[in-house]
């Protein structure tokens, strides 16, 4: 029995992301080369561990303070508040993640859910929850949005490409909530200099005294209200 164009539509050119494309995998999107390409994630590093390795409470706060240090501004993503950004894809269709900044600070291992089943995203709805060391955190969508595709129902947060959807926007919408690239520099810059602080008050001539105990969260160093303060000032 032959199946019509529309059952062998890939889920890419059902959304209008892209003009032409017949799915030859029996929908198997997950072992799908093209699904992975144009999703510009591959199956090696997408929402990978930000993989420290086993860690000492002094190694997971330089890491962390070297991750602001260094830290480049992706001049291709559009802020859209403290906490998430977008890299267009096509036309009115983008990626959304939570910013590198937040991401370093939630640290290995969180665990983000999806919070409603709903296709339509309003602002403001809640929109993920994080869970780690510190706690839950509930982030709110910072635009309206169509979540065309979820990536994960639950992953683990990464060093990059964390991409948690693929969403269709209103151009109308995200010229009023788009933000500036330097508000995010300087709150990048004031977490930095928190953690200045906190390191200088934890460490004694420059040594740390925790006699190598392994960390898993930044919480296990600065404390879980510091930590949680630090992620407060980005959601």
């Amino acid at each position: 029995m032959t199946s019509s164009l529309e059952d062998l539509k890939c889920v890419w050119m059902s959304s209008g992301v892209v003009e032409y494309k017949l799915c030859d995998k029996n929908f198997d999107c997950e072992n799908c080369r093209f699904d992975k390409v144009i999703r510009n994630i591959s199956s090696e590093d997408s929402f990978t561990n930000l993989d420290l390795g086993d860690q000492t409470t002094s190694d997971i706060l330089n890491k962390t303070i070297h991750f602001f240090e260094d830290q480049i501004i992706d001049n291709e993503v559009i802020y859209l508040n403290k906490a998430a950004c977008l890299k267009k894809v096509f036309a009115n269709k983008y990626y959304i993640k939570l910013v590198d900044p937040l991401t370093a600070l939630l640290g290995r291992n969180s665990k983000v859910e999806f919070i409603s089943n709903s296709d339509f995203i309003w602002k403001d709805d809640n929109w993920i929850s994080v869970s780690n060391n510190f706690g839950k955190i509930v982030i709110k969508a910072p635009i309206s949005f169509n979540q065309i595709s979820k990536f994960k129902s639950e992953k683990e947060s990464g060093e990059n490409k964390n991409w948690l959807s693929l969403i269709e926007v209103s151009e109308d919408d995200l010229a009023r909530e788009k933000q500036s690239i330097n508000d995010m520099k300087q709150l990048m810059n004031q977490t930095l200099s928190q953690l200045y602080l906190f390191k200088k008050s934890i460490f004694v001539d420059n040594t740390m005294y925790d006699g190598g105990e392994k960390a898993e969260s930044l919480s296990m160093v600065i404390g879980k209200n510091n930590h949680m303060n630090l992620i407060k000032k980005y959601i």
